[in-house]
């Protein structure tokens, strides 16, 4: 009998942005968020935390809530940009 160890079994694939740590599950207010570093920004954003621009080619995370009531995509319609500190601020 051959025992499965990490060495012998098949391997998983990488999410590399995640191992990476530019994506993260969180938990914030009771739901769960995808949460992406973007490191240059293209536009300017309004940051929901503090209603304060976040400039062009300034660091942000990008929210999409999981399991939104209407579907995937509707979570992706109204993801939102955060200032790092404003995010991390949230409970």
């Amino acid at each position: 009998m051959v025992r499965k160890n990490k060495w012998t079994r098949e391997h998983s694939e990488i999410n590399m942005r995640a191992a990476a740590g530019y994506e993260r599950i969180e938990t914030k207010r009771g739901k769960d968020y995808k949460v992406t570093k973007t490191l240059e920004g293209s536009s300017v954003y309004l940051c929901p935390g503090c209603n304060q621009a976040i400039d062009q080619g300034k660091p942000s995370f990008t929210v999409i809530e999981l399991n939104h009531m209407f579907g995937e995509q509707a979570a992706i319609d109204e993801r939102r940009h955060w200032h790092v500190t404003c995010w991390r601020r949230l409970r």
